[in-house]
């Protein structure tokens, strides 16, 4: 899959999907968004903009199609702000999301002692202000 290279993903060896969020479920770090970036996001959807994959780690067992999204700590790029924005635009907008999938040993783990449900939101479920 995936080499780490000074503790940065080369995810140029990865294929892009197109994942279909009415079938699978994505989870978030972060509980509330910006409606007018999301908005933002909608309008490029509708101009037919292609936009930077969003990261995901499979979560859970395979056949749930369960990710979270994920932000790489020492990945300095701008489309690797999580992807919440636009994971949401394009949930909203019933639009497939372009995805890199990470394998979960490529990402620093979160402190599982509060479990899963705790730590990340349905996308759907992201309040936006």
């Amino acid at each position: 899959m995936a080499e780490i290279i000074d503790r940065k993903v080369s995810y140029s060896e990865l294929e892009c999907l197109y994942l279909d969020l009415k079938v699978i479920s994505v989870l978030g770090f972060e509980d509330e968004k910006f409606c007018t970036d999301i908005e933002e996001i909608i309008e490029g959807i509708h101009e037919g903009a292609e936009f930077p994959p969003v990261f995901l780690v499979p979560v859970g067992e395979p056949d749930k199609l369960q990710y979270r999204l994920t932000q790489l700590d020492d990945y300095h790029d701008i489309s690797n702000l999580g992807g919440h924005h636009r994971s949401v635009a394009h949930y909203l907008e019933n639009k497939l999301l372009r995805c890199l999938i990470l394998e979960p040993s490529l990402v620093e783990p979160y402190d599982g002692a509060m479990g899963w449900s705790r730590l990340f939101f349905p996308i759907e479920d992201i309040i936006l202000i």
